[in-house]
């Protein structure tokens, strides 16, 4: 399915094409490994340049850094969803 939707996507002719690149967002926040293993990282941030969609490039970029610094620093409050206020120890 993943697979399916990146070739949609790299399309640029598709109408479904804006569909499943917001598809790939999501993809690339619940399961990035998968995104990145068929080769959709790219073509989400291809895609979102070529239909001149700020607002997605935006939410992606901020996703792909967001998860890069949770890659980083495991176990912080923002990466695992815990509060603010987490207490070491």
């Amino acid at each position: 399915l993943a697979t399916s939707l990146v070739a949609v996507a790299s399309e640029a002719s598709d109408p479904l094409r804006a569909s499943c690149l917001h598809l790939l967002l999501h993809l690339l926040i619940h399961n990035t490994s998968l995104l990145i293993s068929c080769n959709g990282f790219s073509v989400l941030l291809r895609g979102c340049v070529e239909i001149q969609d700020d607002a997605l490039l935006q939410s992606a970029l901020l996703a792909s850094l967001l998860l890069g610094g949770c890659a980083n620093n495991a176990g912080s409050a923002v990466c695992d969803g815990t509060s603010a206020h987490r207490v070491n120890g």
